[in-house]
Parts: structure tokens; sequence; C-alpha cells
């Protein structure tokens, strides 16, 4: 016989799982605290996750750790992503998201850089990383030292320039596409002209 579903008992096993999981991630913030001192720039828990802030130079050693440890077990790369601050200094920051499936915790991996300093390759440590970094590479020109395989995934291969930075121009580039007229690949000037319109911002939905 089924057993009935009971909400509160749900509830509970909900409420023991989240207690769980931040207990995890404290458990995470302590070892941090204890082993890596010199390692780690910044800690915080936010949301049931934790971010972590690390220096470049010492990024494998901590990913190595969160990987193998079985306190953590963070096995996932899930993604790679990437702000470009124009303005700063180490104007990208590099968002590594890692994910425990054993604990089902989550964690961020941040670390600062510049254009023309490289980051260490994660891919001997995931193999996911080995797309995400060639996009992070393709998007804003980050470079990936000991990379495999580090060239353009996203734009053909005769493009100039990483179209996700902050000063990257709109116009001047090259495009490729297929022209009908001649039945072949061309190259052209970029080009972003429109009709002009008159925007009523009381209502953005209408234009004239």
């Amino acid at each position: 016989m089924t057993e009935n579903f009971n909400v509160f008992n749900f509830e509970e096993k909900i409420y023991q799982h989240t207690l769980l999981k931040q207990s995890i991630n404290l458990q995470t913030m302590f070892f941090f605290k204890l082993l890596f001192p010199r390692f780690i720039s910044k800690l915080l828990l936010n949301g049931g996750n934790v971010y972590i802030y690390v220096k470049k130079k010492f990024l494998i050693q901590l990913m190595f750790f969160l990987n193998n440890h079985s306190y953590m077990n963070y096995k996932t790369l899930v993604d790679i992503a990437v702000v470009d601050k124009l303005q700063m200094q180490k104007r990208f920051i590099i968002y590594y998201n890692l994910l425990s499936i054993m604990y089902t915790a989550r964690a961020f991996v941040i670390v600062e850089t510049d254009e023309s300093t490289s980051i260490p390759s994660l891919t001997n440590i995931f193999e996911s990383s080995d797309w995400a970094e060639r996009e992070a590479w393709d998007m804003f020109g980050i470079r990936f030292a000991n990379h495999p395989d580090l060239r353009r995934i996203l734009t053909d291969y005769g493009f100039d320039g990483h179209p996700l930075k902050k000063d990257f121009p709109l116009t001047g580039y090259n495009e490729i596409l297929y022209s009908d007229a001649s039945k072949s690949i061309v190259y052209r000037n970029v080009s972003l002209a429109q009709e002009y319109r008159v925007f009523k911002y009381t209502k953005p939905w209408f234009t004239n």
C-alpha cells in the first residue's frame, strides 16, 4: 500500500536538506579559512552559496582541492562567466560555477585579471572547462595558459576582435554571410543602420 503524501513531512525534509546544505557550505568556509589563509582574498556566504575570491596564481591548487576532497566533492564545472569592468585595472572578473552533486551545494570561485595576463587552464581538472575557456577567449580575449586548443568557438575564423568587450566597436569590422546572388560565402563591412524612429517613452512599445 502506497504511503499517503504528507505535506508536513515533505516540508520537514526540505528544511533538513537546507540545513544540511548550509552546514556543508559553512564547513567549506571553515576549511578554506583554515587551510588557505593566503590563497583566498575574500569569502562570502550568500543565498546558501559560497563565493570564493582567489588569487589567480593559486587557482589550480584551490580547484584541485574542491574537486578531490571528500568534504567538498565539487566534481562539476557548470559554466564560466565573465564580467567586463572597463574602467578597472583588472577589468575582467571570472566566475567559475561549481556544483557538488553529492552534497547538492554550489560554489562560485572568482578571479580577477587584466587583458595582458593569462589565467591557468582547468582542463586537467574539469573536462567541461575546455569549451567554456574557448568561449571566454573568443568573446573577451582572456588567455588561458596550457589550454590544449585555445581557438575561436562562436565567431568565424577570420573574425577580428572580441565582441563582448565593452570597448568593442559596433561598426568597422567585417561580417561573414551567405550570398544568394553569388551562391557563396562573402565578407562585408558590418552595418547597423536603421530607420530613424521617434519613441514615446511613456509607452515605449509605440513608435512613429
